[in-house]
């Protein structure tokens, strides 16, 4: 995931929003942001809060301003955050990773530590996490048994941290290799995706309770190779997207597989003629669905993100957000009861030796865009940040990423106020004063 990418170009002047339901390349307006006094930050704090920062309220996500950030790891260590979601406490569930050791961390909506265990058994490899509405906690990725073999991995964990059950299938002869890498709820049950070694996807329904498998679909069809599958339950249909590679081709290429609740494949769709890939899907409206990925142009280079809303009835509109020389990618998208979308990803310059997050929301429609205010280190040779995982709570959202200094990685949590004019937070600029401090190198 991480690709060490220039000193560059301030990242608003550079981020161009397109949008046009004939042609995702149509009208471009270059989004604004405010800016305001840096001030300090103190590089030992894990949560902090400033004071106030005022303005005029912003486009979807209201002032879109920081209540808290909460930090971990940095200078002699590496604490990495993967994925995170919200409870129906609002309590922030954060999958991460600590000295290479996947975990569980809980946060109160203040940003208090609830608790946090680590993952029990073989090493994994951890990939994406789900919270149902009892407050379980559901945990996808890869185990690793002897030599190179791998096994799709669940783990299920209480709302109090206790392990409740895992489920493990071994990959098939002779690649030996499987792993899950995206899970959803709905239908009373959860549901993951995943890859084989052998060129296959695989979809599962699983037993929330037990974690056992009532069906797997296999499809590996016209595809050579397909990787990092996304999973969506929207109404009584499943939607997974991937990047898939034809067998005559050498380019990815965007793939969407829809299934009934049973697990009977209703349609295949590879875009043959897009060189590029869904990264995310979610459910959105009443039986509509959100697509989020990548553009990829010269050398395989992903060059811009395409966010695109569909349903049935076909495209109801598609945004693309393209860099002048910066290179643009997406982790992960989130979508609100009240229809806002949550997109977060990173953006790069074109030498590949800087990246720094990207997190941008917007309405339903596809308009009121707003987005988060970060800017590459001047300072530094190399800057590598990511933002890998966002959601939403009541009158909140909250993003996590981890930012790496050579050997050493840090992970932080931000929990974003939404709709409010005036809040205890930390300003935009104060985000950006934060990055320039701790994460310089010498």
């Amino acid at each position: 995931m991480y690709r060490s990418l220039r000193p560059a170009l301030p990242l608003v002047s550079a981020l161009l929003l397109a949008c046009s339901i004939e042609n995702p390349l149509g009208t471009v307006t270059d989004p604004a942001a405010s800016d305001t006094d840096p001030g300090t930050t103190d590089a030992d704090t894990d949560t902090t809060a400033e004071e106030p920062t005022t303005g005029a309220p912003a486009s979807a996500c209201g002032d879109g301003v920081v209540a808290w950030q909460h930090d971990e790891g940095g200078e002699g260590s590496n604490v990495s955050a993967h994925a995170v979601a919200v409870d129906g406490a609002g309590r922030i569930v954060v999958l991460a990773a600590a000295e290479f050791e996947p975990m569980v961390l809980v946060l109160d909506p203040e940003g208090t530590e609830v608790w946090r265990t680590k993952l029990s058994g073989e090493p994994v490899d951890i990939r994406d996490l789900v919270v149902d509405e009892a407050g379980r906690i559901f945990v996808g990725g890869e185990e690793w048994a002897t030599g190179q073999s791998t096994a799709a991995m669940l783990r299920a964990f209480s709302p109090d941290g206790e392990e409740l059950w895992s489920f493990s299938e071994p990959g098939p002869a002779p690649a030996d290799a499987a792993a899950i890498a995206g899970l959803a709820l709905g239908q009373g049950a959860l549901f993951s995706a995943g890859t084989t070694g052998t060129g296959a996807l695989v979809v599962r329904r699983h037993d929330p309770a037990t974690g056992e498998a009532a069906w797997e679909t296999n499809h590996s069809e016209s595809i050579e190779q397909v990787s990092e599958p996304a999973i969506a339950v929207v109404g009584d249909r499943l939607l997974v997207v991937a990047r898939a590679m034809l067998s005559e081709q050498i380019y990815y290429r965007p793939l969407v597989l829809q299934l009934d609740g049973d697990g009977v494949i209703e349609s295949v769709a590879v875009d043959d003629q897009i060189v590029g890939f869904w990264r995310d899907v979610e459910p959105i409206g009443a039986g509509e669905w959100i697509l989020a990925g990548e553009l990829l142009g010269d050398l395989d280079v992903t060059e811009s993100v395409a966010i695109k809303r569909a349903g049935p009835d076909g495209e109801a509109w598609s945004t693309v957000f393209a860099g002048n020389d910066i290179l643009e990618y997406v982790s992960d998208v989130a979508v609100a009861p009240d229809e806002r979308v949550l997109v977060v990803g990173k953006t790069g310059t074109d030498d590949f030796l800087k990246e720094i997050p990207s997190v941008r929301c917007m309405n339903g429609d596809g308009g009121g865009l707003w987005q988060e205010t970060f800017e590459f280190n001047d300072n530094a040779q190399f800057q590598t940040e990511s933002a890998n995982g966002g959601a939403f709570g009541p009158g909140f959202m909250v993003v996590v990423g981890d930012t790496r200094s050579g050997p050493h990685s840090e992970m932080w949590v931000r929990k974003y106020t939404l709709d409010c004019s005036t809040s205890s937070s930390v300003s935009r600029t104060r985000i950006r004063a934060h990055q320039r401090t701790r994460f310089k190198r010498p």
